[in-house]
């Protein structure tokens, strides 16, 4: 027995040997078996805010190279979510700072940043955009600790209702709203008027936004809304869906069922479409049970 594990053990020393001269090697760093691009990695590197607010009537935005490591003026950054992507196109680059142009229609939302040099991508991080209608002379007045500016392009929007869940008040000719928020609910929101639309990422309208738990911070959050044609319109409701990812009644083959019944009417209906659930569109009980919470809802909605 023992002259066999001996010769087992010179066959695994062999086999290793050949291995290694032979250029097969198993590496633990590349877990995805993917190849590296040609032409090597990008040493792009530079300073991304976790949090970008960009006014609607700016053209360009500013980011800080970091280490000497400028990108080319032919590369594009790019911002990417689930539900859209922009290219910003580099305008000018010096040593320790490069410009890029900022897409007219790029929305509020949360983007991967990656550089795109030809077939190549590097992935810089992640960042949270917060478009604002991009007038500084907007400061809290008689107390308020919730404000901000409702706007259509370059216009303010004036009479928009704005509401924190308890207080409700309309912005002014300029578009300026002023709350003095208990901030109970943690959210603050406009009532979209007849006319306009909410930008929209994936299938969620961007017409709310949290606000901190601090009654003594004050915070300006603006909204952005988009003209529309929606005097004629069709509305979709969707009852209680609960959905738990599958753990309960085969309820996702159900669900994407009726999903794809109801976008196919929706891509045979002329006019503006809208749709609404009615509450309940997942179950608190398999958030932990199933790990399906309203973050994974959100994911299978925007599908």
């Amino acid at each position: 027995m023992k002259s066999r594990h001996i010769a087992f053990a010179k066959i695994l020393t062999l086999l290793a040997a050949f291995l290694a001269t032979s250029g097969f090697f198993l590496s633990c760093g590349d877990k995805t078996g993917a190849e590296k691009p040609e032409g090597g990695e990008i040493d792009v590197e530079f300073s991304l805010p976790e949090a970008m607010k960009i006014a609607k009537d700016e053209e360009t935005y500013d980011f800080k190279i970091l280490f000497g490591k400028a990108p080319e003026k032919s590369d594009v950054v790019a911002f990417q979510s689930s539900a859209a992507s922009f290219d910003m196109h580099i305008v000018t680059v010096s040593e320790s700072v490069f410009t890029v142009a900022i897409p007219d229609n790029l929305i509020s939302g949360t983007y991967d940043v990656l550089v795109k040099r030809g077939g190549r991508l590097k992935k810089i991080g992640t960042t949270t955009v917060t478009i604002t209608g991009g007038s500084d002379d907007i400061t809290p007045t008689d107390g308020s600790n919730v404000y901000g500016m409702v706007f259509c392009g370059k216009d303010p929007v004036a009479g928009a209702v704005v509401s924190d869940g308890v207080l409700v008040t309309k912005t002014n000719e300029k578009g300026v709203y002023q709350l003095k928020s208990d901030k109970k609910y943690g959210y603050v929101f406009v009532s979209v008027p007849s006319g306009y639309d909410a930008p929209v990422d994936g299938v969620m309208p961007l017409f709310w936004s949290h606000v901190s738990g601090s009654k003594n911070k004050a915070e300006r959050i603006d909204f952005e809304l988009l003209k529309a044609d929606n005097e004629n319109y069709t509305l979709y409701l969707m009852g209680d869906m609960h959905i738990t990812g599958g753990a309960r009644c085969n309820d996702m083959v159900q669900y994407r069922h009726f999903m794809k019944a109801m976008s196919e009417d929706m891509e045979a209906t002329p006019g503006a479409k809208y749709g609404l659930t009615l509450g309940d569109m997942s179950w608190d009980y398999y958030w932990y049970r199933a790990s399906y919470s309203l973050k994974n809802y959100a994911a299978e909605i925007s599908k």
